[in-house]
């Protein structure tokens, strides 16, 4: 018999079913899985791993050789930093089983010449991704290419890193007669970056070392309420300032089924004003004494929302809270604890070896069942038995067992308690191949994902990611063979190994006993601005392979990312063959828009199975320049963080007739014009020259570079090395909230150059957007 309780972790409300276990509406993560890597949000969640006997070694974990990774961290006067938190995020190898992980971070902190260094990245990592910290600089966080930042043996770390000096929030804090308050905390955030500060006997206080970009300032004080601004974070900002009025009281009491105080419950914060981020409340004890008490006496005035968490028991979700003379009492109910035995349906025997795995039924349809793979367990004999405290609307248990069908039971609901749910499973044909390279040989160690309808797989440069990977998981043995015990269910195979992938589809047909893996294309070259090569340059590839996206099916996602090394020199070893685009990779964040003001030149490639594709990017063309200004009568502030540029290139149409551009620009004038000339007696000769004016200029689209460019904060920008071409421009602003308006179809033609490259630009002056 084995007993599994499922761990404790926070769900985002009531309906608990529609969030992930990052706390992120399912439907959103499940998009915006680039996004969280993009902020590399790790979340370290483990896939369900059937065990086998090939399952019981880490061949590649113990082949690969470790490698070191260090830097000098300086300012920007060039001197060391010493006492700077360095976080090292590598993926491991779990103990035991051929699964990759995130690490938790390695906190290292730089010693007096400003070096640190980590000496456990595993050889299959060529970048690691560094997070700096210092309270008196603003954060650094990027990924770092071996190429530039490997210690060799015996050496000092030389790759320098340099912090910027940060930005600043001042303010005061006072009291509802408007006293200064000193001693009051001050704190705010910038992803996993703490900045806090004390107000002096004056009230006034100071946060250095801030990021520009929108966060929340939170004040607390002995016996006042606590209160919070969201406030965006510039150069030149206002004070904030802060008024804190007596604290709120509020007693929550939390009982069993008797009555009686249950000790240590926990109020867990979960909202305030919008998602937290738990600093705010982190100072705050969390705990109820030994009679199920918990009071607070500093509560801020307006409503939270908290969950009631039982320890061993279920947890309330998202329970309001405002303060109040009235005690407030809750009754979380015990565990709900499922058993049952598990049997062969024919031969009425326990089954020797299963797996069970406990799901949700979302309350959205469209997603169907979440699984929870990491909360995942072998099991024998024919018994399983588990403790679940999460209050879903229905649970769920799955069965999986070699030449068996999967079994998923009844919904389970949340107040049941102790239950018995026995299986009787059908015997079955297990869904099974053998993969072989294009070289013919066994696939060995192949990664496999199965995937249904509402299951996410990501690939990240050509290997099943771990991390981000919603679905069933396995690997091939050491003769690449594989089995997984077979569904009713439509589904999906997606397969990677370093010598190519396969995506099967169940619909198309039984999977075949031998499945010889597609090759991957690779691409190598050196990336330049002009005619200099450019080191730690983020490169993205975005390709045209889309495996499976939709209602109904399983969401397969794939990117490609890279590092320019020292030399300016990248590689992607492991590419989806068909078209797409490589390009650098501008960062945008969610709350601060463009880290930096860049451009990008988005050069089109057809990928080939098995083929390398030299290709230099950039050094070629010239620059493009300009200055957007604000449209005429804008008050306020333009956050131009948040603009981008874009260009594609232009086909002029045939005399007479209006471009595709038009439908965009004025779609009315252009139905009317459409509908005048197919009157017009050259009607028929025309549209087959227009027909052809489409197609050319489809075909520029796909096989012509297109630009795109972030905006510095005094509104100027500059593309580089812009390819020949004649070209229409937009202005566009990636959040609505912060448009200060917009720019559509600015033609400008970049000229030929004799030599490739000139560094003359194209200056297109001021461009003032529209409202």
């Amino acid at each position: 018999m084995i007993i599994f309780d499922t761990p404790p972790y926070r769900p985002a409300s009531k309906a608990v079913s529609d969030v992930s276990r990052h706390g992120i509406p399912l439907k959103d993560f499940r998009i915006l899985t680039g996004l969280i890597i993009l902020l590399s949000l790790i979340a370290g969640i483990q896939p369900l791993h059937l065990a086998s006997a090939q399952d019981k070694k880490s061949p590649k974990a113990a082949a690969d050789k470790d490698w070191t990774v260090g830097g000098i961290v300086v300012d920007k006067a060039g001197q060391p930093v010493a006492g700077a938190k360095i976080s090292v995020d590598v993926r491991r190898y779990r103990r035991n089983k051929d699964v990759r992980r995130p690490a938790v971070n390695t906190k290292i902190v730089t010693n007096a010449k400003g070096e640190w260094q980590f000496d456990d990245v595993p050889a299959s990592e060529a970048e690691v991704f560094i997070a700096i910290n210092h309270p008196e600089y603003g954060p650094w966080r990027k990924r770092i290419n071996r190429s530039v930042f490997e210690v060799k043996a015996d050496a000092s770390p030389s790759a320098k890193m340099m912090l910027g000096q940060g930005l600043n929030i001042t303010g005061s804090v006072t009291d509802e007669n408007g006293k200064p308050v000193g001693g009051a905390l001050i704190r705010t955030k910038f992803l996993n970056e703490i900045r806090e500060a004390k107000t002096d006997e004056f009230g006034v206080y100071l946060l250095s070392g801030c990021e520009p970009r929108v966060t929340r300032v939170v004040a607390s004080a002995k016996r006042r309420a606590l209160e919070m601004k969201e406030v965006r974070v510039a150069p030149e900002m206002e004070p904030v300032d802060f008024v804190l009025k007596p604290g709120g009281k509020i007693r929550v009491r939390v009982v069993d089924e008797n009555g009686k105080g249950i000790p240590k419950a926990r109020i867990f914060f979960q909202d305030w004003r919008g998602r937290i981020d738990y600093f705010e409340f982190d100072h705050v004890s969390q705990y109820a004494d030994e009679h199920g008490v918990w009071e607070w006496d500093e509560a801020p005035l307006d409503e939270f929302q908290a969950d009631i968490c039982r320890p061993g028991g279920m947890q309330l979700s998202k329970e309001p809270l405002v303060a109040r003379e009235k005690e407030y009492v809750f009754t979380p109910p015990p565990a709900l604890v499922v058993s049952g035995h598990v049997i062969d349906a024919k031969t009425k025997q326990p089954i020797k070896q299963f797996h069970f795995t406990p799901g949700l039924r979302n309350s959205d349809p469209r997603l169907g069942m979440d699984w929870s793979p990491r909360d995942g367990i072998d099991a024998t004999d024919g018994t399983y038995r588990i403790r679940l405290k999460h209050g879903y609307s229905a649970n769920l248990v799955k069965i999986e067992a070699a030449g068996y069908q999967l079994a998923i039971s009844r919904d389970i609901k949340t107040d049941e308690g102790e239950i018995e749910i026995d299986f009787a499973l059908e015997p079955a044909t297990d869904i099974a191949a053998t993969l072989m390279t294009a070289a013919g040989k066994p696939a060995a160690g192949a990664k496999i994902a199965l995937g249904v309808a509402g299951s996410q797989i990501s690939v990240e440069n050509g290997e099943i990611d771990d991390g981000s990977t919603y679905a069933t998981q396995l690997k091939s043995d050491a003769k690449g063979h594989f089995s997984i015990p077979a569904r009713t269910e439509p589904f999906q195979l997606m397969i990677t190994h370093p010598a190519g992938y396969a995506h099967l589809k169940s619909e198309q047909g039984a999977i075949p006993e031998t499945v010889t893996l597609t090759p991957w294309a690779r691409i190598e070259g050196t990336f330049r601005v002009g005619t200099k090569p450019v080191a730690r340059v983020p490169l993205t590839i975005f390709s045209n392979v889309t495996p499976s996206y939709g209602e109904g099916v399983p969401n397969i996602f794939t990117h490609h990312d890279t590092t320019t090394g020292k030399d300016g020199r990248y590689v992607f070893e492991r590419v989806f063959p068909g078209h797409g685009r490589i390009n650098r990779r501008i960062m945008l964040t969610v709350n601060a828009g463009a880290t930096e003001p860049t451009s990008s030149v988005r050069v089109p490639v057809d990928f080939v199975a098995g083929e390398t594709i030299s290709l230099d990017l950039g050094g070629t063309g010239r620059p493009v320049v300009g200055k957007l200004a604000a449209p005429v009568n804008h008050t306020g502030e333009v956050l131009w963080a948040f603009a981008m540029v874009d260009a594609h290139r232009y086909l002029e149409p045939p005399a007479g007739m209006l471009s595709i551009e038009a439908v965009r620009k004025d779609p009315l004038h252009f139905r009317d014009w459409v509908l005048a000339w197919r009157k017009s007696p050259t009607y028929e000769a025309e549209k087959v020259v227009y027909q052809r004016y489409k197609d050319a200029r489809s075909k520029l689209l796909t096989d012509s570079p297109s630009l795109t460019a972030s905006i510095a904060r005094d509104g100027s920008f500059r593309i580089d090395d812009a390819p020949p071409g004649d070209y229409l421009l937009k202005v566009t602003f990636r959040e609505r909230k912060h448009a200060a308006g917009s720019l559509n179809d600015v033609h400008f033609t970049v000229p030929p150059v004799k030599n490739g490259y000139s560094a003359e630009p194209v200056d297109l002056g001021t461009l003032t957007l529209e409202k």
